[in-house]
């Protein structure tokens, strides 16, 4: 009878943790999340946020009691919509975002209107190491990014535009960071490496349009592009040539980057996780990639009324589409068509260019994958065919 009822009590304990197990992990999952609306404050939240939670910050003009909102836990800060949630210091603060704690990542927010003056930053990487800012508009600020003594982070898909001094800068020992994919625009100086101890940071593939000063670096031992044929940046200020069409020009910008792209560069998620990198002189409109038929449809339009000739070089993962490829503008060929810049062996570099208008650009396999099955199947069924007459030959 003991044994009966210590069974029975053994399943009554085991049916009780199963079903309040999802209780449980739904209620841990809830609170990893904290939303901030816009009668919140951030730095409350932020307050009350455990190691390695998310702060979704609702879209509206967000202005805090007193600032800076000072980051000192591993969360990630996210806004809805980078154009719609906006932080702004209203031009009384100093620093906006100040980050003291290592693996903090920064997204999707507008960043805006700190104090004019030296330290005054939309974002201040304080002593920390592998923070993360990616897509975010910062604008309007003194600098857009201090970085002081900070290091391995990553500042990733920003527009740093329309600053009072510098977009990004870098001092005391701030080294081994990546910056890449950055539109840095109408600063005064685009980047600014304020001392010799600043060392193994690597720019590329960003966008400088329109500074002043595109770069100014005091310290030797940072590397300017990624090599060939991924290249460098963009300089708005490069006049050198591009003699051998492949989009990248023939000599170096300042004798740092070696490979200075002859066009903006755009990167372009796809439904599989895969990105196309596209450098062109020409606006890319739109970009769709259609996964049914491994084909990339997009439309370009020039950049001025008086441009008459327009380029593209993209970088095409071979996990999208094979090899060999067929493109078409507005229906018809390119002007100049090279489809084997170079390939790396996981992704391959084509260039083409065109007279310019609006333009349809659309780029298939030459063999679309949808395509080779049937193929397959069709071959296999006439070799089936021909093998049964030439037994029926050899019998009679």
């Amino acid at each position: 009878m003991g044994n009966k009822k210590a069974l029975l009590t053994l399943v009554a304990l085991s049916t009780i943790i199963i079903f309040a197990s999802p209780l449980v992990w739904s209620t841990k999952i809830n609170i990893s999340q904290i939303n901030v609306y816009i009668d919140d404050s951030i730095q409350s939240a932020i307050n009350d946020a455990q190691e390695g939670d998310t702060i979704f910050i609702q879209n509206g003009v967000h202005i805090e009691d007193s600032y800076p909102i000072f980051v000192n836990k591993t969360v990630t800060l996210v806004g809805e919509n980078v154009d719609a949630t906006v932080i702004d210091g209203w031009e009384t603060s100093t620093v906006i975002f100040q980050a003291q704690a290592d693996g903090t990542k920064i997204s999707s927010l507008t960043i805006q209107n700190t104090t004019k003056g030296e330290g005054g930053a939309g974002v201040h990487l304080f002593n920390v190491k592998n923070i993360e800012i990616a897509n975010c508009k910062i604008r309007k600020c003194n600098d857009g990014i201090i970085l002081t003594n900070s290091t391995s982070s990553k500042i990733a898909r920003n527009k740093i535009i329309d600053n009072h001094s510098r977009g990004i800068r870098l001092h005391e020992n701030s080294s081994f960071n990546m910056f890449t994919d950055n539109n840095i625009s109408t600063n005064p100086t685009g980047i600014w490496i304020a001392d010799l101890e600043s060392k193994g940071n690597k720019f590329y593939h960003n966008n400088f349009v329109n500074n002043f000063y595109q770069k100014s670096e005091i310290a030797p031992g940072n590397a300017w592009d990624n090599g060939y044929p991924s290249g460098g940046n963009y300089w708005s200020d490069y006049n050198g040539e591009d003699a051998e069409p492949d989009g990248i020009g023939d000599t170096s910008y300042e004798d740092a980057d070696n490979y200075p792209l002859m066009g903006m560069f755009s990167s372009f998620n796809t439904s599989t996780g895969k990105h196309v990198n596209i450098v062109s002189n020409s606006t890319v409109e739109d970009f769709e990639y259609f996964e049914s038929n491994s084909t990339i449809t997009m439309h370009v339009s020039n950049m001025t009324t008086s441009q008459t000739f327009g380029f593209c070089q993209i970088c095409i993962p071979h996990a999208l589409m094979s090899d060999s490829y067929n493109v078409t503008i507005n229906g018809a060929l390119p002007y100049y068509s090279d489809y084997n810049i170079a390939d790396n062996g996981t992704h391959r570099w084509i260039y083409f260019n065109y007279q310019h208008s609006t333009l349809e650009i659309v780029i298939v396999p030459e063999f679309p994958s949808i395509l080779i099955m049937p193929l397959l199947m069709i071959a296999v069924l006439l070799a089936t065919l021909v093998y049964k007459r030439r037994a029926n030959s050899l019998t009679t």
